[in-house]
């Protein structure tokens, strides 16, 4: 080997120093050879990719999300062709219609529509309850009412009469306000019990103020019109809840159906008790 340096020609390795001058001839080599090689892709450090892997862009900006929550109509504006809309989606599309609402736009719009649509239905109700007591008047009841002790009878008398129906006529206002409120935190407590509770009780009592104001037109029609609006509105809460909540479908239906099933329970009870009291007042009578 000869050194670039001295000139001195010495026996040894490519990189080895001179043994006169202790240049080291590799270094000029090594220079070139780095200036001389092909371009190589070098790839980015993983973290350059931490924000992609956590949900968002190289840049830092969120990625793109669902379908964002701004209904139902009723919400975008007040008007007949609003109501119509929701009223619309809630019974035919409920999955869509919930799943497009907002948890979060106040319980006042939803208390609105609950209380207008409910109104109508519900004085419809008591319309054809009139018209069914006065087809019935002057009829006896049964004997086994008849055998009640007086004070109870005297009070399923006056719960056949047309002043308990115009009572509750000007009260029904206050006890539909009242009936939501409490129907929300009934089922909302259920559903907090359950684990699916993912939202708050806003959302809940928009969920069912919703669904009672969209079948509560049912009661206009006479005879069977509100027994189908119960089991469609009982329907449209539970997907309402499961799409609000983001909770499984089960949850969403024992949170409504568990606290029916407790009411059904009491009323039997309750009605087993009178018509035993009714029986044993009878038979000391005799």
């Amino acid at each position: 080997m000869r050194c670039e340096q001295c000139s001195n020609e010495f026996q040894g390795f490519p990189g080895e120093p001179c043994p006169r001058c202790g240049h080291s001839a590799s270094t000029d080599a090594e220079n070139e050879a780095l200036v001389t090689a092909p371009l190589r892709y070098s790839p980015p450090p993983k973290s350059a990719f931490a924000g992609a892997a956590g949900g968002e862009g190289p840049a830092g900006t969120p990625p793109p999300s669902g379908p964002t929550r701004t209904g139902p109509p009723w919400e975008q504006g007040r008007s007949f062709e609003s109501l119509l809309a929701t009223i619309k989606g809630v019974l035919l599309v409920p999955t869509r219609t919930f799943r497009e609402a907002s948890q979060t736009a106040g319980i006042g719009p939803a208390l609105l529509f609950g209380m207008i649509l409910g109104l109508v239905g519900g004085y419809a109700g008591l319309f054809w309850e009139y018209l069914s007591r006065r087809a019935s008047e002057g009829q006896p009841l049964s004997e086994i009412f008849d055998s009640l002790p007086p004070d109870m009878l005297e009070a399923f008398r006056y719960a056949q009469s047309p002043i308990f129906l115009l009572v509750y006529a000007i009260c029904f206002p206050v006890f539909a306000a009242i009936g939501m409120f409490l129907w929300a935190g009934v089922v909302h407590l259920c559903l907090m019990l359950l684990g699916g509770a993912k939202q708050g009780y806003e959302a809940t009592f928009r969920t069912l103020a919703y669904s009672y104001g969209s079948t509560a037109l049912f009661g206009v029609v006479p005879f069977c019109g509100g027994f189908i609006g119960m089991i469609w509105s009982l329907v449209a809460q539970i997907i309402g809840l499961k799409e609000m909540h983001e909770t499984g479908g089960g949850k969403a239906a024992a949170a409504v159906l568990l606290p029916l099933v407790l009411c059904c329970c009491l009323c039997i009870g309750f009605f087993v008790i009178v018509f035993t009291l009714g029986g044993l007042a009878a038979l000391t009578s005799n």
